[in-house]
């Protein structure tokens, strides 16, 4: 003690106070070598058994949801079970209405993260007993109502408008990062899969790219269903796509190689939506339009205009049949209907304007 500041002393005292309270004893009842873990420490214990259970990138969101939203805001030092108490608790909530933008806020989803995020958290502790309370609310009538968004997507009339652009501007962007998004026009896979695509994944002479189910992008849980790959039947205007993306082949993996110096061996799996943000595309709404909106419209137009069957665009999209049954009984992929398909959407995008 007589090596420590006043400024310092009198934090390790609120510190014993605030333990003593939740303990509900005298603070000389406190146990000296009980070291009480905190908030970051949990954090970084749950992280490591989290590690051999979920996906790396699903990992580094977690990490990324801490250190840019969680822990600017809640003292991420203090002792894990301040939260428990009534204060915690209030600090807590605070802290989730401050991410999500105030009480008027409209970053729901992020404070959806954040908030089950910490419930995870806080629920790892109750598990190795440092808590016997878990102060963040799930209770849905206990939060704010709000309608969930879905990404704006384009519909049939607007797409020879949206190809365009693409067609127009596209020559000012990185050969391959308008391969990669002309590739998930057609094939209506996400972005994140999509740049991850390997040459080894594409069979040209079984018509055919397998994608591991490990994938980042597929939507797989690890260790449940990641053993599921998903298939992509090659059409005539697939393969000429990939035919010409040869020709820029800057990487020996992937299809798709990093337009510059990057955090990815891949191309960013933002490119895809930077290329269509610069592009200013909004649909009737006036809402700008992303990559994942494209899956909406694959989907909703695909069977109001091309009448094609939903099971056969769900597979396609990379769907999983819903429920264990059905997972471990529905074998089939549909592959010739879904190359049917692909070939009919393919042929009216080049009708809209769409070059390969």
């Amino acid at each position: 003690v007589a090596d420590m500041k006043p400024g310092e002393a009198k934090e390790k005292w609120l510190t014993i106070k605030r333990m003593a309270r939740t303990n509900k004893c005298h603070p000389n009842k406190l146990s000296p070598d009980k070291k009480v873990k905190t908030l970051i420490e949990t954090k970084d214990d749950l992280f490591r058994v989290l590690k051999t259970k979920i996906k790396p990138n699903t990992l580094s969101e977690y990490k990324r949801q801490y250190h840019f939203n969680i822990l600017p805001i809640l003292d991420g030092d203090a002792p894990i079970n301040i939260y428990e108490t009534d204060e915690g608790a209030d600090n807590i909530e605070n802290a989730l209405e401050q991410i999500r933008g105030g009480k008027e806020g409209t970053k729901n989803e992020l404070e959806r993260k954040c908030r089950g995020l910490l419930h995870r958290t806080f629920k790892y502790a109750q598990a190795k007993r440092w808590i016997k309370l878990n102060p963040v609310i799930t209770n849905r009538d206990m939060l704010p109502t709000h309608t969930p968004t879905h990404h704006p997507k384009l519909e049939w009339d607007e797409l020879p408008g949206f190809i365009e652009k693409i067609e127009t501007f596209g020559w000012n962007s990185p050969p391959q990062q308008v391969l990669c998004t002309k590739f998930i026009l057609l094939t209506a896979i996400r972005s994140g899969a999509a740049v991850r695509l390997k040459w080894n994944w594409i069979d040209f002479d079984k018509k055919l790219i397998t994608i591991p189910g490990s994938t980042s992008g597929l939507k797989r849980v690890r260790g449940k269903n990641d053993h599921l790959s998903h298939y992509i039947p090659i059409t005539e205007d697939i393969e000429k796509l990939l035919v010409h993306a040869k020709k820029w082949r800057l990487s020996k993996d992937y299809v798709f190689a990093p337009i510059t110096h990057s955090r990815y061996p891949h191309l960013d799996p933002e490119a895809p939506n930077n290329f269509i943000r610069g592009l200013g595309i909004k649909n009737k709404d006036g809402r700008p339009v992303v990559m994942h909106g494209w899956r909406g419209t694959f989907n909703t137009e695909g069977i109001n205009v091309l009448k094609g069957e939903l099971d056969v665009i769900k597979k396609q999209m990379g769907h999983l049949p819903e429920g264990k049954v059905n997972q471990a009984y529905d074998q089939s992929q549909r592959l010739d209907d879904r190359r049917n398909f692909l070939t009919k959407w393919g042929e009216e995008l080049k009708k809209m304007g769409l070059t390969l």
